[in-house]
């Protein structure tokens, strides 16, 4: 017998009370300009310097992996991090496999995935990492709407989600 075949799989979930401990809050935005160019608009209305520092990877099943760009911010000074992540990708990490495959004839449609599938007409995510994130999110709204840079700005209700899996994608 292998040694590998002697491994077992733990499989973790989230419960509820478990994100008691994340102070974070997160801001639904709807827009048709591109993400540079809201990223420039929420850096000017809300004083931020969102930069992108990383990409998070995300496996849709076992062989497709997905990478959704991440603009972070952190205000060192009040202890405020700030995230934005878009809530679709269409840029696609193909499996060693896949890529010998694949040649310059043999190339799928680009398949365009949600970060949060239940929120199909959301369009980016500003998520507020916080102690005082509900106030922070609140003001945020505020000045966003007021600015009508953005077709449709509100807070996210977690409660409102199907999936605990959803939910966990934002602990980055």
């Amino acid at each position: 017998m292998s040694r590998s075949s002697k491994l077992k799989t733990h499989t973790y979930t989230l419960e509820d009370e478990d994100f008691n401990d994340y102070p974070f809050e997160v801001i639904l935005i709807s827009s048709h300009d591109t993400i540079y160019k809201v990223i420039y608009y929420i850096n000017q209305l809300v004083n931020l310097q969102l930069k992108l520092t990383d990409t998070l990877e995300f496996e849709l099943n076992s062989s497709d992996c997905f990478l959704f760009p991440l603009f972070q911010d952190f205000k060192e000074k009040i202890g405020v991090s700030f995230s934005l992540i878009p809530n679709f990708t269409n840029t696609f990490v193909p499996s060693i496999n896949q890529a010998l495959i694949d040649d310059l004839f043999n190339n799928e449609a680009q398949k365009q995935v949600l970060f949060i599938n239940e929120l199909n007409t959301t369009h980016y995510f500003l998520k507020i990492d916080s102690d005082d994130a509900k106030e922070l999110q609140q003001n945020i709204i505020h000045v966003l709407n007021g600015s009508k840079k953005f077709q449709f700005i509100t807070n996210f209700q977690f409660d409102n989600l199907k999936g605990k899996n959803e939910k966990a994608k934002f602990l980055f």
